[in-house]
């Protein structure tokens, strides 16, 4: 099946459901598709693989993850530092971006600054009188020493991974990973950017056999930015300075971003991580952090299943093979793609990697989304119209109120009466909201006396009439805290409101 060429049998998806079509008669099958369930609007998600035994994974601690591992990663990449020296002395300014084959700290505009700090880490680096590594002994390279600062090298790119995995939304594939290039070289073309002071890696080995890369760009966090720009153009090229004074050649260490050490001996080793080693490495630290082992592969489900139900005019465009949305002029959103774009420069871009800028944009947006969500970037008004109606950002039109408040005074309620809350109902409560305007200052003046009033048993027993009059009333006054008292009720009240 993998040598037919025409139609539907030209991606592996295909050729794979072409097989299954024939065989499925004869034989035995069970269900191995990964269930989910997201629920609170995206604040937590459950996954199992046999409907019977469940995953739980809490969103609200998934920019713990993130700011976790980004201080992971920028501790380990300074303990790679010599002693005394710290990211900001490497990295005092913006890195400008050409798009150009060479990476960023080539380039003639970066060349000559990054090139004289370049000198001082490895005059520091290469001392004699250096402790904290001690790369030299007697006046002769310690081969030991180098070993141990490369091992500790992988393991920052591990973090590295992590990182891109858990704040890209519908990230990259495991095995994509390796295929992000940070310098051009034989055969491999630089994949990995920085636009406006943030990494962008995109255009990563594609899946499909007739397609040699995905269109597709990512943001890093900007936070992550210094540490990562002494970690590739500091970091990296000292270690294939010492890798060459060993008597070996870098290969892949001079140009890739998860390259793995060259080994010795007579059978040919792997140049570049694994999708296992990815996995491998996420699944570790997320057990680690948040109690859930997850996996790129993991994220992308998820990401894509909450935000294709929440934001699907977003999904019509990046995910458009051929993009009509974008051709026929219909897609509504098609003025915040191009602001977005004008923003950040992304038509520069665009046109060195050969994606369409509202593509681009699209792609971008996608993860800035998910930054915002999970507290790693700050909100944008450019995308804001894009994501007014998806509830997944109550606090878009309410800044003071909304979600986090209800929630909080729903554990209260269950806690204080063991009233179980209508997670429906509360959503539907919240979107009761989105037209309505509440004075802040008289949010909590009576919010006492009327908690109080719901949390006893009368609210059973309330005429319909009387439940509208109650409803408006709260509507009036107290802004979020209606999901909190709809909630509370039947969700019968709901629907009587809607």
């Amino acid at each position: 099946m993998s040598r037919m060429p025409q139609g539907h049998l030209t991606t592996p998806y295909g050729r794979v459901h072409q097989i299954s079509f024939i065989i499925m008669p004869y034989s035995l099958s069970e269900t191995t598709l990964t269930l989910f369930d997201i629920c609170r609007d995206g604040q937590a998600a459950s996954y199992s693989k046999d409907g019977v035994i469940w995953q739980n994974i809490n969103f609200q601690l998934w920019s713990n993850l993130v700011e976790e591992i980004m201080r992971r990663m920028e501790e380990g990449i300074s303990k790679q530092l010599p002693s005394g020296m710290a990211i900001s002395d490497l990295v005092d300014r913006p890195i400008i971006d050409d798009f150009s084959k060479a990476s960023p700290h080539l380039q003639e505009q970066n060349r000559v600054w990054m090139k004289e700090r370049a000198g001082h880490f490895n005059s520091a680096m290469f001392s004699t009188t250096e402790r904290q590594h001690k790369l030299f002994n007697n006046g002769k390279l310690d081969t030991a020493q180098v070993h141990k600062y490369i091992t500790h090298d992988q393991e920052i790119r591990g973090l590295a991974s992590s990182l891109l995995a858990v704040s890209s939304a519908v990230t990259m594939r495991a095995f994509q990973f390796p295929s992000i290039v940070l310098n051009s070289c034989d055969g491999f073309d630089r994949n990995l950017w920085i636009v406006k002071d943030r990494f962008v890696p995109g255009k990563p080995k594609a899946k499909q056999r007739n397609t040699a890369f995905a269109d597709t760009l990512f943001w890093y966090p900007r936070k992550a930015t210094p540490p990562l720009a002494v970690l590739l153009f500091y970091q990296q090229p000292l270690i294939c300075s010492l890798l060459r004074m060993l008597g070996t050649e870098p290969q892949l260490y001079a140009s890739h971003m998860w390259p793995l050490a060259p080994e010795a001996g007579p059978k040919p080793h792997p140049l570049v991580w694994s999708g296992q080693q990815i996995n491998r490495s996420l699944k570790a630290i997320s057990l680690d952090i948040i109690g859930s082992p997850v996996d790129p592969g993991l994220i992308r489900q998820m990401a894509e299943g909450l935000l294709r139900d929440k934001v699907p005019a977003l999904f019509e465009v990046y995910q458009s093979r051929d993009n009509i949305h974008l051709e026929n002029g219909s897609y509504r959103f098609t003025r915040c793609l191009e602001a977005y774009a004008n923003l950040y420069g992304l038509q520069a871009l665009a046109n060195a990697v050969k994606i369409g800028t509202e593509r681009a944009a699209a792609c971008l947006i996608v993860v800035d989304i998910w930054q915002y969500m999970h507290k790693i970037e700050p909100r944008s008004l450019i995308w804001q119209p894009m994501v007014a109606n998806s509830y997944l950002f109550p606090t878009t039109a309410h800044d003071g109120l909304a979600w986090l408040d209800a929630h909080n005074l729903k554990q209260t309620a269950l806690i204080v009466s063991g009233h179980l809350i209508d997670e429906n109902a509360l959503t539907a409560g919240l979107k009761l909201l989105a037209d309505s305007n509440f004075p802040e200052f008289v949010v909590r003046v009576l919010s006492t006396d009327i908690r109080c009033f719901f949390m006893t048993d009368v609210c059973s027993r309330i005429s319909q009439v009387r439940i509208r009059q109650m409803s408006q009333l709260l509507r009036f006054y107290y802004g979020s805290y209606v999901a909190f008292y709809l909630a509370m009720v039947d969700p019968v009240m709901v629907r009587l409101l809607q």
